[in-house]
């Protein structure tokens, strides 16, 4: 096993279009077969799924491709440092079509872990609901209506 000096981390990085008709699977190939790894340099993909807004019902993805450290070679250094650097890299994937990858800037989202509410959180989020559903009506009837003109 290599020490981890002679590992790499691969920042994450983001694909604003890939095929719908690629999957995960696909993607990870790729990047296995471009680092030439012994194993997959992949930790995990995430896809989201997108509308064309110049061809609507074409869909496409944006993919967000995560690495695990891996044993350093030279491809994947020139790969991380442009990376790093804030280039675009180009893949190509299926002659003639390739990706423009670059770095993943986007902020981390975080989720509220789903929960079994205590009888005191339940009145207090029904409360926080209430207080909501109330401004929302205050603001509604102060607002003036369409084709209202305000004096």
């Amino acid at each position: 096993m290599n020490s981890s000096s002679n590992q790499i981390l691969i920042p994450s990085v983001f694909l604003p279009r890939v095929s719908a008709y690629h999957d995960e699977s696909y993607i990870e190939n790729i990047f296995w077969s471009v680092f030439q790894t012994e194993e997959s340099p992949i930790h995990h993909i995430d896809l989201v799924m997108k509308e064309d807004i110049k061809n609507p019902n074409v869909l496409y993805y944006i993919a967000f491709v995560f690495f695990r450290p891996m044993p350093t070679n030279g491809i994947m250094s020139q790969f991380a440092t442009e990376i790093h650097e804030g280039k675009q890299v180009t893949i190509m994937h299926s002659n003639p079509w390739y990706w423009k990858v670059s770095k993943n800037n986007s902020k981390r989202k975080t989720r509220t872990q789903a929960r079994i509410l205590s009888e005191a959180d339940e009145a207090e989020v029904k409360a926080a609901q209430k207080a909501l559903l109330n401004a929302r009506a205050s603001n509604a009837a102060t607002e003036p209506e369409i084709g209202e003109v305000e004096n």
